[in-house]
């Protein structure tokens, strides 16, 4: 399953995240048939100095302890648990950091 770069989850088809200026917003029926154990990763591309990523939910509170704000050199990944599907499924993902750009995000 591939959240690609559709108008219902991203504006074009990659989203540069500046200073924290922009998000990609994953809504919960994207997580319909999710499941524990699952892996969300997000690829990335023009990583810059001091690129940090978030994982939040629907409300904007970090999805799981260490989420909220963590520095990345690469693409990024969540492994989905009982408690971050719950999230997922009531009210989506956030993704959303500085300094990288996203080119997609999968889950598997």
């Amino acid at each position: 399953f591939c959240f690609r770069c559709t108008t219902e989850t991203f504006p074009s088809r990659t989203l540069a995240t500046g200073s924290w200026a922009n998000f990609a917003q994953i809504s919960s029926n994207m997580f319909a048939t999710a499941q524990v154990g699952q892996v969300i990763t997000v690829v990335v591309s023009d990583l810059q100095a001091g690129a940090q990523g978030s994982f939040k939910n629907g409300s904007w509170a970090a999805i799981a302890p260490d989420t909220e704000y963590f520095n990345i050199d690469g693409n990024f990944s969540l492994t989905i648990t009982q408690d971050i599907l719950t999230q997922l499924q009531s009210g989506g993902l956030i993704i959303s950091g500085q300094n990288y750009t996203i080119e997609s995000v999968y889950i598997k």
